[in-house]
């Protein structure tokens, strides 16, 4: 339940969510919805959930990595490359409700994309363990918004 401001250098100023009745009408529904999800990850959480209506704060936080690594949660950062306005809220989300990988026992993978399919590598996570990296571009498409 925060709201941000950004000046011409990107920097972020915390302020207060807006009390418009349109936007809080929205924000209450994706909060809602954000915690709904949460509670499913875990069986204790859901059983409090569906006790109380809702979860306390204090059960919200600690737990969104843990539905970010069910695959039940997706967060979206909107983020400008040019003016970096939303890149410290991205930075900052990675690191506290990523899941941490040390916590996989491996990932299991080809060794190179020219390799056969059936030749399989497998990579703990750790310093020891020779590096490894899953590559992925993303594309802007430049017809995205225009009418035909």
């Amino acid at each position: 339940m925060k709201a941000y401001e950004y000046d011409a250098n990107g920097k972020a100023k915390e302020i207060p969510v807006p009390s418009d009745p349109e936007f809080a009408s929205v924000i209450n529904a994706a909060r809602d919805r954000l915690i709904e999800v949460i509670a499913e990850s875990d069986d204790a959480l859901l059983e409090k959930y569906l006790e109380s209506g809702t979860l306390e704060e204090a059960d919200i936080v600690p737990n969104i990595n843990k539905a970010i690594a069910q695959s039940r949660l997706c967060p979206v950062f909107a983020v400008s490359s040019v003016t970096a306005v939303g890149l410290e809220q991205l930075l900052d989300g990675i690191v506290d409700y990523a899941p941490n990988p040390a916590t996989h026992e491996a990932e299991h993978g080809r060794p190179s994309a020219d390799a056969p399919r059936d030749e399989k590598i497998s990579r703990k996570y750790s310093d020891s363990d020779p590096f490894s990296a899953y590559v992925f571009r993303t594309v802007a498409d430049p017809f995205a918004g225009r009418s035909r």
